[in-house]
């Protein structure tokens, strides 16, 4: 009898050592009113949205953007206007937005629809590199000036992660009509406001 009691004991112990280890290994996924995505160990607070754990998932959660991106992302997204014989200025302005981390989309100006957009853009006058974060519009390649823009459109300095181009096939390119970027245009953007000098740490 006594033996008895002892394995009931012991099991009632492991399961609820178990339990308290998954609860301890639980981890929260969730977002906010404005679309902010946290990770914690914590239950969410009231007012979270789209909860998740990894239990749920079956596996660790991917890594999102930093926060410092999110923002930049949001208010100013980054397009590249390039051509496939653009050559050394298409080379290095595309080398600049990956050596800063900055997520962006990688259009060719040679495409009909894409072409029509850069032709709005600069008024008749395309060339390539061209470079639309948000609505700040900077054609040609000089660093200093892309640099700048990017500064102040908020994107960090220095690459705190790895990206590569996305580069979507010709019949996802179209007019975005719902562009929620930030009111900033090109013509409030003058490179000579921006004349500090660009270090290459």
């Amino acid at each position: 009898m006594i033996n008895k009691l002892l394995i009931v004991c012991i099991l009632i112990f492991g399961c609820a050592t178990a339990g308290a280890d998954e609860d301890r290994d639980k981890t929260y996924r969730w977002e906010d009113a404005k679309g902010n995505v946290y990770y914690s160990d914590l239950p969410p607070p009231a007012g979270a949205r789209n909860i998740s754990t990894n239990r749920e998932n079956r596996e660790a959660p991917t890594p999102e953007l930093p926060y410092e991106l999110q923002l930049a992302v949001k208010k100013f997204p980054v397009t590249i206007y390039v051509t496939p014989d653009c050559g050394g200025p298409c080379d290095s302005a595309s080398a600049l937005l990956i050596g800063r981390g900055v997520p962006h989309t990688e259009l060719d100006a040679m495409r009909p629809n894409v072409n029509e957009k850069l032709n709005v853009l600069t008024n008749g006058q395309p060339a390539v590199p061209l470079v639309e974060i948000g609505k700040i519009v900077v054609q040609g390649f000089e660093q200093g000036r892309w640099n700048a823009a990017l500064d102040r459109a908020g994107y960090p300095r220095h690459a705190m992660i790895s990206v590569t181009p996305n580069v979507p096939a010709a019949d996802d390119v179209g007019d975005d009509d719902d562009d929620d970027s930030d009111d900033f245009d090109s013509d409030e953007f003058d490179a000579a406001d921006d004349e500090a000098e660009f270090d290459d740490e």
